[in-house]
């Protein structure tokens, strides 16, 4: 049996957008139990390797930083800091815990975690929140519609 490959050193500087990574079955169960923290903008969260990579086709920021495919700085406790809002992240976070958006019925800034989305490259979340905004605008629209044919008919009674 041939001895594997020498392991390549992780690169100084790459361009994100230039790199895919994503993990063979055997790489998923070696991050199993691998816990991994992150410092967005000052709030602390921590979960596993397997949870960030377990997005299937997951190319996004958050798996090239725990492959240590690009350069992120450490915090003084040792975690991945990212200078971003920490209170979107929550949901970004558990959109790849949950492998689906869960928002509350309130939540009303989908722009802005849209934003963030792209920022981490989640293509299926953006595109997942953009079909929410379209969805949003349309409804919005029609309602608009209504209340300008509502006060249009009483104006007219009137």
């Amino acid at each position: 049996m041939p001895s594997p490959p020498p392991p390549v050193p992780a690169p100084r500087s790459l361009s994100v957008s230039s790199l895919i990574f994503k993990c063979t079955d055997d790489e998923k169960k070696n991050f199993k139990d691998d816990i991994v923290t992150f410092n967005v903008g000052g709030h602390i969260y921590s979960t596993t390797c397997l949870t960030i990579n377990d997005i299937v086709d997951s190319q996004s920021l958050l798996s090239l930083i725990i492959s240590n495919r690009t350069t992120t700085p450490l915090d003084k406790n040792g975690h991945y800091f990212i200078d971003r809002d920490g209170t979107y992240f929550r949901y970004i976070l558990n959109y790849f815990r949950d492998k689906k958006l869960l928002l509350p019925e309130n939540f009303t800034e989908l722009k802005q975690l849209c934003s963030e989305a792209k920022y981490y490259q989640i293509d299926r979340l953006v595109n997942e929140i953009e079909n929410r905004l379209n969805t949003t605008n349309e409804h919005n629209k029609q309602l608009e519609i209504g209340v300008n044919f509502t006060l249009i008919s009483s104006l007219n009674q009137g």
